[in-house]
């Protein structure tokens, strides 16, 4: 036998599942695993059920919206009908306490006096309303934003994430970077710029090991204290399971690193796939279905992730793109170390232009195309022969 509330849950949770909120198509649903849920004749459609405590409250129904790169998380109490709407109400405004946006759910009668009086106080309380006439749900009250806002709060995260990579990179090979935590990975009583000096003369001097050790850090894979993190072990360990020894056997770094060592392109790939400023490059280039000079895509990427776009591809990211750009208003670490980065990688088909990597004012933008590796490496593509931008 299904209780009331069970009922109203199901045809709460089909709605959300079909049509959404105002604020955006839920990503997954999750619904309390209470006995009059799980025991129910409705159960199969309530699934998945987990404990969704909040607090010491639970919750009758959670569920995620998708948001750009970001998740908002919402939580809804349900009752069967008003009799019980204050308590309802207490209880979904405890929610605020563990979700962004809380709601209270009820079905109700057409003019049911108690209407006017649910949605006067969940305002008040900043939380949103919604009400179903023969399981017609509509929201009657929007709840507060949350402080702060998970899209702006994801911003700045991605630019705390996203732009040292951008501007940190002073290398132009990722190997100089991957062997940082495969070295790391080995217990040893020499420190990290030993071991690079003697196991890996491709970086002659302290300088460019210290860049390697910086840009190891800022791609994830060593903490602060100069330890492997969860994400630099997991790089050591593929690199051993696709064959990768130093010691053993160098490999040509003059030539693309996808063509002389896959395994190790691959790995590559996992760890700059995980960078917003990277994310950034190749969505752009995806959505165009076309190569982009740099000077096409940094106006593309501005429309998408304005202050991300700018602190990646401009040489002062507070100052304006000109119409007519020279190579002096872009950021030469994108434009030649992390665009060769990604070349070896085997994310872009396209190396860095022969004009960067010099003097500033000698880089040709308008003539730098940047072109999506054309083939089974990123699961992206572009016709060959499309016009350039």
């Amino acid at each position: 036998m299904s209780s009331p509330e069970a009922l109203v849950v199901r045809s709460l949770k089909q709605h959300l599942a079909a049509q959404g909120l105002p604020l955006g198509r839920f990503h997954s649903i999750l619904v309390d695993a209470h006995p009059s849920y799980v025991h129910s004749r409705a159960s199969s459609a309530l699934e998945p059920f987990a404990q969704l405590k909040i607090g010491n409250v639970r919750a009758d129904l959670v569920g995620s919206i998708s948001e750009h790169d970001s998740s908002t998380i919402v939580g809804i109490e349900v009752k069967p009908d008003l009799r019980d709407w204050q308590k309802g109400l207490a209880q979904a405004r405890t929610y605020r306490d563990g979700v962004h946006y809380a709601y209270f759910a009820a079905r109700v009668k057409t003019r049911e006096p108690a209407r006017n009086s649910v949605e006067r106080l969940a305002r008040e309380l900043g939380v949103g309303v919604l009400f179903a006439e023969n399981d017609n749900w509509q929201q009657t009250v929007a709840p507060d934003d949350p402080l702060p806002r998970p899209s702006l709060l994801q911003v700045t995260a991605h630019l705390l994430e996203g732009v040292p990579v951008a501007r940190r990179l002073q290398l132009n090979h990722p190997l100089n970077y991957l062997v940082v935590p495969y070295l790391a990975a080995s217990s040893s009583s020499e420190s990290l710029l030993e071991r690079l000096a003697a196991e890996w003369p491709d970086l002659g001097s302290d300088a460019t090991r210290r860049h390697a050790l910086v840009g190891a850090a800022t791609l994830g894979l060593l903490n602060h204290e100069g330890g492997l993190t969860l994400e630099g072990r997991n790089v050591a360990d593929l690199l051993r399971a696709v064959g990768f020894d130093p010691g053993a056997n160098r490999l040509n770094k003059r030539a693309r690193l996808l063509e002389v060592s896959p395994g190790c392109a691959a790995v590559a790939r996992t760890v700059f796939l995980r960078q917003p400023a990277v994310r950034l490059v190749l969505d752009v280039l995806q959505t165009e279905q076309r190569p982009l000079t740099a000077v096409a895509l940094t106006r593309a990427a501005l429309k998408r992730a304005l202050v991300l776009a700018s602190s990646v591809f401009l040489a002062d990211p507070g100052a304006p793109l000109s119409l007519s750009p020279d190579g002096t208003a872009f950021n030469p670490s994108a434009v030649f170390k992390l665009k060769q980065n990604l070349w070896h990688a085997g994310l872009l088909s396209s190396k860095s232009h022969e004009s960067s990597g010099k003097r500033a004012v000698d880089y040709r933008p308008h003539e730098d195309l940047w072109a999506l590796e054309d083939g089974g490496h990123t699961g992206m593509f572009y016709r060959r022969g499309d016009p350039v931008a």
